[in-house]
């Protein structure tokens, strides 16, 4: 199985988060799947970012956009529009992996805690009926890869 995983780079404040895409990585390739990262990918000669992107969704069956605490989701605005995108044109299972506090599902609306409204960029996603594994405050991120091992994997 090939995953796209997605995911802010920095918080609100402009500063670098942990890379979670990474550790999820590293789980997937222990229970013998490939992780695509999407920057970590060699581009085609002469391909544009988003023919890049959406020839490696179109060779995924998941894709899992993570959102930790303190995210800059207009850091990954661009992936989740061009996610729609690929959803549109093949089936792809997608997974949010959400920090409870932060957001919350509410119908076909993602409502964000926060002095920010941030959930415009995840309000698309929902029409495609994501899995939504969340994680509290006081729990490592650990927890929502065993959620997602069990759920996937």
């Amino acid at each position: 199985m090939k995953v796209l995983l997605l995911g802010p780079k920095h918080n609100r404040k402009g500063r670098p988060l942990v890379d979670v895409r990474i550790q999820l990585a590293e789980c997937l390739a222990k229970a013998g799947h490939r992780a695509i990262i999407l920057e970590r990918e060699p581009d085609q000669d002469g391909e544009t970012l988003r023919h890049k992107f959406l020839r490696l969704a179109g060779e995924c069956d998941h894709a899992v956009l993570v959102w930790p605490a303190s995210a800059a989701m207009a850091t990954t605005a661009d992936e989740i529009v061009l996610l729609q995108e690929a959803c549109e044109r093949r089936e792809i299972e997608i997974v949010l992996i959400l920090h409870e506090t932060e957001a919350e599902p509410r119908g076909t609306e993602l409502h964000v805690h926060s002095a920010s409204d941030q959930s415009r960029y995840l309000d698309g996603i929902l029409a495609f009926e994501p899995f939504i594994i969340t994680w509290s405050k006081g729990d490592a991120f650990e927890r929502p890869l065993e959620n997602y091992a069990d759920a996937f994997l």
